[in-house]
């Protein structure tokens, strides 16, 4: 039986800087972003003694996810943030006004988000401004000094063999920019204008690639998908991956990045023709390592359905409060540790910590608030780190994602999962203090789109 591969979710990105008088430019470092070091412990997980996450009595030499300090910067995004990217000095977002849109900067130091444009006289509200982008801009990434973006192509007048003048619309651009917004260039272009191609999305930038699903129309007439790449090191017209070779595409829900390991990235394809088993539902997660430099990919494993961090060579998933460690070989999860939560629990596994929270289905939900929501930190030997609350006071378009990014020094907090910029943070310096504080992020004064 053909399987039919769809993708599990899609990614987004965001940047913001400060007021007109004395607006900062982020500054350009050659040098790799400081980070702490995570080292990669040899052996297996202890067998469970029943230690639950407010005791402190764990083994110090569980495996530990082995993140690359170095690529940090695009080891972590969340969810739907496909316009957030970080540099060696702050953190760029993209927002939607209703008189265009603009890329926002905030130094890694700062809580204030400002506009990234340095120019004293520009009033920051048209095209004029360096943070200005086109409208039809999607996807935003940083490689190396440069932040890239996608936009629309643009219309161009054609004569038909009959001497009559149309338009139609080119192919779309990859282009590129300074990190203080200026010096804007033409990249390439992601198609061949010879190919029919009528769409584009799931855009995502990691490791110094792009990529995302393109829509086409056959010779035969039939619309066409493929998951299509290019290098930022050299961007040329988009290529097949080998993941669309292997898994041809049926939608824009194709294949989904959801991490990488700094040399590989990390692709999840969803099967729902698959034989379904006791706890399947139907639908099989399987994942696969794609290495961009030589278009191959490799078979991971299957991943259960449940909250966690897959990885190339490891995986920690939470089931019923537990924290277990996932073996792809064996399809099975080696609990290391008991959060004392009986409720439904999210996870995320960051170079520093582990953090786990509650979480609600809509239907669970009075009015569709929640009250409040707790994240515990815990550091890889499962030891307690701290808390902190999130409060809510309006309705939520999507629960449950409220970890929204990292540097090196904070973690980086939203209340709504669709959000596209982080609303709070807290710094890590703060973990085994006893006190972790929320500190709110600040804007400028915005007319967004609703």
């Amino acid at each position: 039986m053909k399987n039919k591969w769809l993708t599990l979710a899609v990614l987004a990105a965001v940047i913001v800087l400060s007021s007109c008088a004395s607006r900062g430019v982020p500054h350009f470092s050659s040098s790799s972003p400081s980070a702490i070091t995570v080292t990669q412990a040899s052996g297996t997980a202890e067998e469970y003694t029943g230690v639950t996450g407010n005791e402190a009595e764990t083994a110090a030499s569980r495996p530990i996810p082995s993140w690359i300090s170095d690529k940090r910067v695009s080891v972590y995004r969340n969810g739907l943030n496909r316009c957030f990217t970080l540099s060696e000095s702050g953190i760029y977002c993209v927002v939607r006004e209703k008189n265009g849109t603009y890329v926002l900067y905030c130094d890694k130091q700062s809580d204030q988000f400002i506009k990234l444009c340095s120019r004293v006289d520009c009033p920051h509200s048209d095209e004029s401004c360096d943070a200005y982008l086109d409208d039809s801009a999607s996807v935003l990434g940083y490689y190396k000094g440069k932040l890239y973006y996608i936009k629309s192509g643009q219309m161009s007048k054609v004569t038909r063999g009959d001497g009559r003048e149309s338009f139609e619309r080119l192919p779309a651009e990859l282009w590129r920019m300074d990190p203080d917004g200026r010096n804007k260039q033409l990249a390439g272009c992601c198609w061949d204008r010879n190919e029919n191609i009528t769409g584009y999305g799931s855009l995502t930038v990691t490791d110094g690639y792009i990529e995302g699903i393109f829509k086409k129309v056959g010779e035969d007439g039939n619309v066409e998908y493929s998951h299509r790449y290019t290098n930022l090191d050299h961007p040329g017209i988009f290529a097949e991956t080998a993941g669309s070779i292997q898994f041809p595409a049926e939608g824009f829900s194709n294949g989904s990045v959801i991490g990488s390991d700094g040399e590989k990235i990390i692709i999840q394809y969803v099967d729902q023709n698959h034989d379904p088993g006791a706890d399947r539902e139907g639908i099989r997660l399987s994942l696969y390592a794609w290495d961009p430099a030589e278009n191959r990919i490799a078979y991971i494993g299957d991943r259960p359905l449940l909250s966690g961090y897959f990885g190339a060579e490891t995986a920690f998933i939470v089931e019923e409060g537990i924290v277990k460690q996932w073996d792809y070989r064996t399809e099975t999860g080696t609990p290391l540790f008991d959060t004392g939560i009986r409720t439904r629990v999210s996870l995320s596994a960051l170079p520093d910590c582990l953090a786990v929270w509650d979480t609600y289905e809509y239907q669970e939900l009075s009015d569709g608030v929640i009250p409040e929501v707790v994240i515990r930190f815990y550091d890889w030997n499962y030891r307690p780190l701290g808390e902190c609350g999130l409060s809510f006071d309006r309705e939520l378009t999507r629960y449950g994602d409220y970890i929204f990014g990292e540097t090196e020094d904070r973690i980086l907090l939203v209340k709504d999962g669709s959000a596209t910029r982080p609303d709070y943070y807290i710094e890590k310096s703060d973990f085994g203090s006893g006190n972790i504080t929320l500190h709110e992020y600040n804007y400028p004064e915005m007319d967004l789109w609703e």
